[in-house]
């Protein structure tokens, strides 16, 4: 059993950016946060990569996929 801790995933059809957008586009949107903060974050192929080689080595345990 692995146990996946990712970051926002973050993908060229969307990911979190696309469903944060829709709101800032009509007005509701502010500031998150105040820039400062540290934010994990993995693109979706790099997850897909990731998660296929912890199948391909039958690996067990906790796995964090985020950026470095």
């Amino acid at each position: 059993v692995c146990l996946l801790r990712t970051g926002v995933v973050l993908a060229p059809d969307g990911g979190i950016l696309g469903k944060m957008l829709p709101p800032f586009r009509l007005g509701l949107g502010g500031p998150i946060g105040s820039g400062r903060q540290y934010l994990a974050w993995i693109h979706i192929d790099d997850m897909v990569n990731g998660i296929l080689w912890l199948l391909d080595n039958e690996l067990r345990g906790p796995f964090n996929m985020v950026s470095p």
